[in-house]
């Protein structure tokens, strides 16, 4: 069952006695979400919606101590407001951002979409500090002890399992790691093309474009499921769900196309050009970083993605007109043969 279905139908009692309707609610606090994630590079409102389905097949995992409707309702609000602490001083740091998040969320409930929920005094509702203690423990085991974390008794919703929400939340946050790893943050990730959650599985499909990488993807892969340990254990130890971490062999992934040494560039509207990157960037096999598993070749399918009556012209690469290509920036202003495009006759 998708974590939301198990709230849509949930109320509590809001401010004056009101009953606040669970699912009614999560559209004002993925809003709020997304503003507070918009402009990051990385672990954005993207993320988090990626998220939210790795929990979904999570959560079905779990043959006993199942997630209640109330568990359900805090870690999807988790998984849409871990990383809004990313944002620090008008820019983008990752150190320390995980009790920046829970920081956040704390101070400033009402702006993140919790104004109609009942308040304790000053403080926030009990739901919000529960959504916030989950925030905080996707950080590193040695800053957060999985351990350490307390159940909490929320009038309404019943007891919640934070350390089993927690356990969820470091999983699925470190499942999506390939993906938020884009434009040469980390080239070993550019290599795991697909990330699955199958028959109690995380499994990161590598492409093998690459021999050289064999061994980083092994010591990568050995991290993480060191990292993971606490988490996996619990989960197996109090719910009964075996959660392996994997990396194989991605048999549909098609080699890397490589770029020739003489490299055209490619004229045209600008926005049919941001459409099209846009839309090669979206694309979930590529994980934002390259051009993986194309069914097609690349330059057929850029363009049944243009208007057929879009006037193109192919020029040299110092020529160029085309200045928000991550490939050019790449290339220092050189866009690769695939992406060129040429006039239908």
């Amino acid at each position: 069952m998708a974590l939301r279905d198990n709230f849509k139908d949930i109320s509590v009692t809001g401010n004056n006695g009101a009953a606040v309707n669970l699912g009614a609610s999560l559209d004002g606090i993925l809003n709020a979400a997304r503003d507070r994630l918009q402009g990051l590079l990385k672990n954005n409102f993207e993320h988090s919606h990626r998220l939210e389905r790795y929990m979904d097949t999570l959560s079905g995992m779990l043959t006993h101590n199942p997630l209640t409707p109330g568990e359900s309702f805090v870690l999807l609000c988790a998984a849409y407001l871990h990383d809004i602490g990313y944002w620090h001083e008008g820019a983008e740091n990752g150190q320390g951002h995980q009790l920046r998040s829970a920081s956040m969320l704390r101070a400033q409930w009402r702006e993140l979409g919790f104004a109609e929920f009942h308040p304790m005094g000053n403080a926030p509702s009990p739901i919000v500090e529960a959504i916030a203690r989950v925030c905080h423990a996707h950080a590193p085991e040695g800053e957060v002890r999985l351990n350490s974390l307390e159940p909490m008794q929320v009038h309404d919703l019943g007891a919640l399992n934070i350390k089993k929400l927690a356990a969820l939340m470091r999983i699925a946050d470190e499942a999506d790691d390939p993906y938020i790893r884009i434009y040469g943050y980390n080239p070993t990730r550019s290599h795991i093309n697909r990330v699955a959650i199958e028959n109690h599985k995380v499994i990161w499909h590598w492409d093998q474009s690459n021999e050289g990488f064999r061994q980083r993807i092994k010591q990568l892969h050995a991290e993480k499921k060191d990292i993971l340990h606490e988490a996996r254990a619990y989960l197996m130890e109090h719910c009964g769900a075996q959660v392996d971490f994997i990396v194989q062999p991605d048999p549909d992934a098609r080699r890397a196309f490589n770029v020739p040494e003489v490299v055209e560039g490619f004229i045209g509207r600008g926005e049919y050009i941001d459409k099209l990157m846009d839309n090669l960037h979206d694309l979930r096999c590529n994980n934002r970083r390259g051009l993986l598993g194309m069914s097609m070749p690349l330059g057929a399918w850029a363009r049944a993605s243009l208007p057929s009556d879009l006037p193109m012209t192919s020029r040299a690469s110092s020529q160029t007109g085309c200045t928000g290509c991550p490939f050019e920036r790449a290339r220092g202003g050189r866009l690769p043969q695939a992406c060129l495009v040429t006039p239908q006759a």
